[in-house]
């Protein structure tokens, strides 16, 4: 086995030999991090910072696509007549504008 050292980590690894080949690398040590000797201290004599209170901006949310828009309305106003169809006679001849009321008012 021979051992490598390198910039980084001391690595070990098997050496090749006719009858074996290298099969892994084995991390045995890493060395140590950097250290900053000559680090300065400096002392500041500024004051903190005051937090502001700011009015958060308002979401705009973005237009629908119309196409997306139209097809949702149109399963909502299908759906909403095959549940009311059993309520028909208490609607009597204003069946469809309660159905286009609602679609409106879902919109």
């Amino acid at each position: 086995m021979a051992l490598h050292r390198s910039c980084g980590p001391l690595i070990s690894s098997p050496l090749p030999t006719p009858a074996t080949t290298p099969t892994s690398t084995i991390l045995i040590h890493s060395c140590p991090p950097t250290v900053c000797i000559n680090a300065r201290v400096r002392n500041t004599t500024t004051k903190p910072l005051r937090a502001t209170a700011s009015t958060p901006q308002k979401y705009v949310y973005p237009d629908p696509i119309p196409e997306f828009a139209e097809s949702e309305t149109h399963k909502f106003r299908a759906e909403l007549s095959r549940k009311l169809l059993k309520y028909k006679a208490t609607f009597g001849d204003d069946f469809s504008s309660v159905i286009d009321v609602c679609a409106e008012y879902n919109n």
